[in-house]
């Protein structure tokens, strides 16, 4: 007898009344969505991510591109923040992580930076996507001759076997030197 309602749960009617009903719900209480007509609003190139400058650019780059975006008129597509306020509304707390992220968009011709002289900000022209460079995908890592272990007695070894390697391939060059009189590369 305990089984029936057992059955009546997994049965698909059950499952499709509970889909409905929750359905139902969603539709009372459903949160507002954005407005569409909203004259705040921030516009970044879909072609930033499908071209995959997200996955190659540094977050930073897109926070930057991101805040001068917010401030892009929308005819002109140009802006005038200063580093500070880039900073601020970035969250990025270096000025270099800045300026790098600047350079890198202006090489990728993502924007124009029009270099003020004095003390008013320099102006940025957001360009059209069709004009960018496409990013490297193809990241370099930096290579290391020996990879450090965290044991300071396993480093020790490791170097002193290079030394003993290096004395090794000297003393080669050496006794070949005297032996033939001239060096072999």
């Amino acid at each position: 007898m305990t089984m029936k309602p057992m059955q009546n749960i997994f049965d698909g009617n059950y499952l499709n009344k509970f889909k409905k009903q929750m359905d139902e719900r969603r539709e009372t209480i459903a949160l507002p969505v954005r407005p569409r007509n909203k004259k705040t609003r921030l516009w970044i190139d879909n072609e930033y991510f499908s071209e995959h400058y997200g996955a190659v650019f540094p977050l930073t780059t897109l926070a930057v591109y991101a805040v001068l975006a917010k401030y892009a008129n929308a005819q002109t597509q140009t802006c005038y923040p200063s580093v500070a306020k880039i900073m601020q509304e970035s969250g990025i707390k270096s000025e270099k992580t800045v300026f790098a992220s600047l350079k890198r968009l202006e090489r990728h011709r993502i924007i124009e930076i029009s270099r003020s002289k004095g003390r008013s900000s320099n102006k940025y022209t957001l360009l059209a996507s069709h004009i960018w460079l496409k990013p490297n995908p193809v990241s370099v890592a930096p290579q290391h001759p020996q990879p450090v272990h965290p044991n300071p007695v396993t480093n020790a070894i490791q170097s002193h076997r290079i030394e003993i390697n290096e004395k090794e391939i000297m003393g080669k060059e050496i006794s070949l030197k005297k032996e033939g009189g001239s060096q072999i590369p």
